[in-house]
């Protein structure tokens, strides 16, 4: 049986979260239910006693609606949610806590006493509560027909429409909390005040016990509060120079995603991915100077409380961050937290629709559309809000690698996540000493074929970890502390280590997949004191760059991808999608998205 999720980060704070909601929605509804609503309901509120007898007058019976249609419609809610493919567990607990509710009360029979209930009365009412609930828990506007038509619908009915789509009600738990806050106020109201209708008037207030109470309230309302959405926001750029696999790895992902979780990409990120497909890992060209491609993709991230993770990123070329001798490269300078004004936009979504308005000009004008449509998109870098640096303007325009290079600047600035992208088949001669990889070939020095030079771009990843990292920096003379952005590793090309993985552990062919774990550890063991020894290491240091001797990794900052394409042949761990050999399959992704998931907003 396969348990890699009962060791992931994730699943231990969803379990630490499941233990929490089960202490405090068990005891605060056990609570209300046996102290504040019972003393809320004796003697019987006068208000609704007036709006049942009006309704069992126009009906000729004998119930109580004001109390039995909000319980439905919670249980309509609460139904919504149970079949919700991202909120289910979270009602399974709201029908536990209901059940404790129930129980609760009937230990008062001077409020409600089963035996005495007028059921057949109540039942049709109680039918109607849940058909409110069932139709107002996924009501809402269609927005896909524009501003101007704008048709009720249901969400059920929106996604039975779509072939293999998951059921989702995104309104039904923040319309249960209002339905919930609204009954618990109100009761709290009546525990509280004491008055009376005839005539009308407030003759005293009861706060017996009324601080415990209060709280029980608060804590019910703001656990649905803090779970009223199944999807958070993300953003992340990948650091690495050309050639790097910064491209392929965005289409790799985009394309191999789907078989680990439901996925979602937008359109630049569709063409990568129909790229990749067709040509396989040779046929991604790399990002030209000029270029850029926004990406967003969607997809499910948890297990006991999944989110749809909505992430923000952007494919741009790697000379943008490298440096050398000619006059088209540059590097990217950056930003340092304790500098006044490190940014030129003000968030990393401004950032990004600069980004997609420059990639919609780009597509306008010749005859790829990454992002499509007549009307411009993002946001115009010459927008006056903007104040771009004199080095990216040429003759009073601006200059669009320029541009580009400072628009990567401010998304690393304002990432949630970084990764560093060490490409491994820079690993040279130690990578080929037995074996070489099957995409590669091995010159008469011993080296890895078909590298390019990649220029001296760690120095950046020195700078990344410092100021924007965990590690520490000096401006004008004081010593700051980095900006605490979550900064981990990403290998690349990683099945340069599978051969000496083979040798030393087991005959698997995809160790990333099979034993994601102990691959990570074989590489942070053997590659890595051994790659110290070159000019590239310098900006991999667990502690601030600064400090000297062999990096110390945090094993669960480092993320390896494998470009390999062979067959898995595992018997036990693989995914059965892994083993078709007709697809490019960029294994190691289900711990890359793992890791990414894990920061969100």
């Amino acid at each position: 049986m396969n348990t890699w999720w009962l060791r992931k980060p994730t699943f231990r704070r969803e379990l630490a979260t499941l233990f929490a909601l089960i202490v405090v929605l068990g005891y605060s509804t056990y609570r209300l239910f046996q102290n504040m609503v019972p003393a809320a309901l004796d003697p019987r509120s006068e208000l609704l006693a007036a709006i049942d007898g009006v309704i069992n007058d126009a009906f000729g019976t004998a119930a109580e609606p004001t109390l039995v249609i909000p319980i439905g419609a919670i249980l309509g809610l609460m139904i919504l949610i149970s079949l919700d493919h991202y909120k289910y567990l979270y009602g399974y607990l709201l029908f536990a806590a209901t059940v404790i509710g129930f129980l609760a009360l009937i230990q008062d029979p001077t409020v409600l006493d089963p035996t005495n209930w007028q059921w057949a009365e109540n039942l049709p009412f109680l039918a109607v509560g849940v058909a409110v609930g069932v139709i107002g828990g996924g009501l809402r506007r269609d927005r896909s027909g524009g501003t101007d038509d704008q048709p009720l619908t249901h969400d059920y009915l929106k996604q039975r429409g779509r072939p293999g789509a998951k059921l989702e009600f995104g309104a039904a738990l923040p319309r249960l909390l209002y339905v919930l806050g609204g009954l618990l106020v109100f009761f709290l109201f009546e525990y509280i005040v004491e008055y009376s209708l005839s005539p009308p008037g407030v003759s005293g207030f009861n706060t017996s016990g009324i601080g415990i109470d209060v709280v029980a309230t608060g804590c019910v309302l703001v656990v649905l509060w803090t779970v009223r959405t199944y999807t958070a926001d993300t953003n992340i750029l990948l650091v690495g120079a050309s050639r790097s696999g910064k491209t392929t790895g965005m289409a790799g992902l985009g394309y191999t995603a789907g078989m680990y979780t439901d996925v979602h990409a937008d359109r630049p990120l569709k063409k990568l991915t129909d790229e990749f497909k067709e040509r396989g890992f040779d046929g991604i060209e790399s990002t030209t100077a000029n270029e850029n491609i926004p990406v967003q993709l969607s997809f499910k991230h948890g297990f006991l409380f999944p989110r749809r993770i909505n992430l923000r990123t952007i494919d741009y070329a790697g000379e943008l961050i490298e440096s050398g001798s000619g006059g088209d490269t540059r590097n990217v300078r950056v930003p340092k937290p304790a500098d006044d004004d490190p940014t030129v936009t003000d968030s990393f979504n401004e950032a990004f629709d600069v980004a997609r308005y420059m990639r919609w000009r780009r597509d306008s004008e010749g005859d790829e559309a990454f992002i499509g449509g007549v009307e411009p998109v993002g946001i115009n870098p010459r927008d006056e809000k903007f104040s771009w640096p004199y080095d990216a303007k040429s003759g009073g325009a601006l200059e669009e690698a320029a541009v580009m290079q400072y628009v990567v600047q401010d998304m690393m600035y304002y990432a949630d996540s970084i990764g560093l992208v060490l490409p491994m088949d820079d690993f040279g001669r130690y990578a080929a000493e037995n074996r070489a990889p099957e995409w590669s070939t091995i010159t008469r020095d011993g080296e890895l074929g078909g590298v390019g030079d990649r220029g001296s771009y760690l120095d950046v990843f020195d700078k990344v970890y410092d100021r924007l990292g965990g590690g520490e920096y000096t401006h004008e003379g004081d010593q700051y502390q980095g900006k605490g952005n979550d900064v981990f590793y990403l290998f690349t090309f990683a099945d340069v280590a599978i051969p000496s993985f083979q040798d030393e552990h087991e005959e698997v062919a995809q160790p990333a997949t099979d034993r994601p774990e102990a691959f990570r550890t074989h590489i942070l063991e053997r590659f890595i004191p051994e790659y110290d020894a070159t000019k590239y290491m310098g900006g991999l240091y667990a502690e601030s760059a600064g400090h000297a001797g062999v990096p110390e990794y945090e094993p669960d900052n480092a993320r390896m991808v494998n470009f390999d394409v062979r067959e898995s042949r595992s018997e036990t761990e693989s995914s059965p999608e892994l083993e078709d050999q007709d697809h490019p399959v960029l294994h190691g992704t289900r711990e890359l998205l793992d890791r990414l998931g894990r920061r969100w907003r």
